[in-house]
Parts: structure tokens; sequence; C-alpha cells
């Protein structure tokens, strides 16, 4: 009998030590792995406006000078045309800004979207003037 209960003893030791030791404890807080970083991508866009002559012509290709905030820094480029760029990623409180300034009459659709992670871009500044757009946003969702 007593031959019986050491071998039963000896193998829940063996089975059962094992399999408690190697269980981790879940949900510690202080463990940096389970932080989850939100990244966020920006696209800006610019679309022309069209001014209509006595002719009837429309001309849309006046030139515009950009500047924008990439994730490396300042950003300045000349276009003709419209233009858009999908930038990041970005983190949450970072400012991005998009300024356009067109020259002659023509106004510009600027535009400002963010995507958080993979959800789909959600418009969250824009304006169409004539001159000059100055487009700003603080990422905060």
């Amino acid at each position: 009998m007593k031959k019986k209960f050491v071998f039963f003893a000896l193998m829940l030791l063996f089975v059962w030590v094992p399999i408690f030791t190697s269980c981790e404890k879940e949900g510690d807080d202080n463990d940096v792995t389970n932080i989850v970083t939100d990244n966020y991508y920006v696209k800006y866009e610019v679309v022309n406006g069209k001014l209509v002559d006595v002719t009837g012509l429309a001309y849309d290709n006046t030139e515009r000078n950009i500047v924008y905030r990439d994730v490396d820094g300042t950003k300045t480029i000349k276009i003709k045309g419209v233009w858009d760029g999908t930038f990041g990623p970005f983190k949450k409180g970072d400012q991005v800004f998009l300024n356009v300034t067109t020259t002659g009459k023509f106004s510009s659709l600027s535009r400002i979207s963010v995507s958080k992670n993979k959800e789909p871009f959600a418009v969250k500044a824009d304006t169409r003037v004539t001159g000059k757009n100055d487009l700003s946003y603080v990422i905060d969702f």
C-alpha cells in the first residue's frame, strides 16, 4: 500500500509541477510588451479649382507651392494640377499641416485626412480659398 502511495505521489509531482511552473502570469501591467501603439497615417490632398475664360475654356493647371509635414519634417514642393500624398506612421499628439499657396485667380480645395491603424481615412480639416490655404490638425483620436 505504501509503494502505491509513493508511486502515486511521484506521478503527481512529475505531471503537475511542470504544468504549474510553465504558466506565466497574464496581464502584467508593468510588462512593456503589452503596450499597444497606434499608428496614424495622414493623407494630404490638393485639388484645383477651375477658372473659365470668356471663350469657355477651363484652366486648371495653375502653379501651387505646397508645404506639408512628413514623418521626417517639413517638405516643400511646387506642382501644377492635382496632388495627394499619404505619409506615416505618425503618433497621437503629432501636429500635421498643409499650406498651399496658389498664384492667380484659382481656388484650391485642400484637405487633411487621418487614418488610425487600418481604419478608413476621415477628413479632419479642409478649405477652399483663392490665394493661400493653411490647414493644421493635432492627431487626437
